[in-house]
């Protein structure tokens, strides 16, 4: 799930429940006048979770965080937080 906030918060659900219990890796790659989020459950493929309009001059922030539809129960450890580079395959050719 992703939340994206502009004023207010909306939140994209898409339930992945064979995820449950397995490492889970999130990556958010700005690019342009967007940011791409996709996550992938240990070694399988990418899976797109979200594509958020995003001004190319606009500051933005990120962050992990966690939260339960049921508020409670919900057990989550984060094992690490990088930056990098945007991710290439999300890169356009520039024209020249």
């Amino acid at each position: 799930m992703t939340v994206v906030t502009r004023g207010v918060s909306d939140w994209s659900v898409a339930p992945v429940p064979e995820w449950q219990g397995r490492l889970v890796t999130v990556r958010a790659s700005r690019s342009g006048d967007a940011v791409t989020v996709r996550a992938r459950c240990e070694d399988d493929p990418w899976r797109l979770v979200r594509l958020a309009p995003l001004a190319a001059d606009a500051e933005a922030t990120a962050g992990p965080f966690c939260c339960s539809p049921e508020r409670e129960g919900l057990e989550v450890r984060f094992t690490g937080f990088g930056r990098g580079a945007a991710d290439s395959a999300l890169l356009l050719p520039t024209e020249g």
